[in-house]
């Protein structure tokens, strides 16, 4: 919630980190910190977001 505005769009973040980090798990260093991997993943996962909310808006 803190790096985007609407509800729904948090739950889509939230969602899409969830298969990013399943997808990409195998690729997650064993002994490290798994809590920071996965903020990581959901940090960019919001910025795909707000970057493509861009660019649709800037089509309008």
């Amino acid at each position: 919630m803190a790096l985007v505005k609407h509800t729904a769009d948090a739950e889509d973040v939230v969602q899409r980190a969830s298969v990013t980090m399943w997808r990409c798990f195998d690729r997650f260093e064993s002994g490290t910190n798994f809590r920071a991997w996965a903020f990581q993943i959901a940090k960019n996962e919001a910025l795909n977001l707000l970057s493509k909310n861009k660019r649709v808006r800037s089509r309008l």
